[in-house]
């Protein structure tokens, strides 16, 4: 509480993704019409704990920096 962030966001094709890793097999996690904020910060914090190399989100239906989210993922939203 009491703290505030101000950071780009970054939008990314899937060409870009895929030049931008470093691994050999990247890892990717696809979710999509994910409704309830807490859920999609728990599938974050989740993907992360495995090592997941990134969560493409398809038809937002909630807004990914709801406060929600950002509390549900437990920071795990800012690596």
């Amino acid at each position: 509480d009491g703290l505030l962030a101000i950071a780009p966001q970054r939008h990314l094709t899937l060409d870009e993704l895929k030049k931008g890793t470093s691994t050999q097999n990247p890892f990717y996690v696809v979710a999509e019409a994910i409704e309830k904020p807490g859920n999609l910060g728990t599938i974050l914090r989740s993907s992360d704990a495995v090592g997941v190399s990134g969560l493409i989100v398809c038809d937002r239906c909630t807004d990914l920096f709801n406060p929600n989210v950002v509390r549900a993922s437990v920071g795990t939203l800012f690596t």
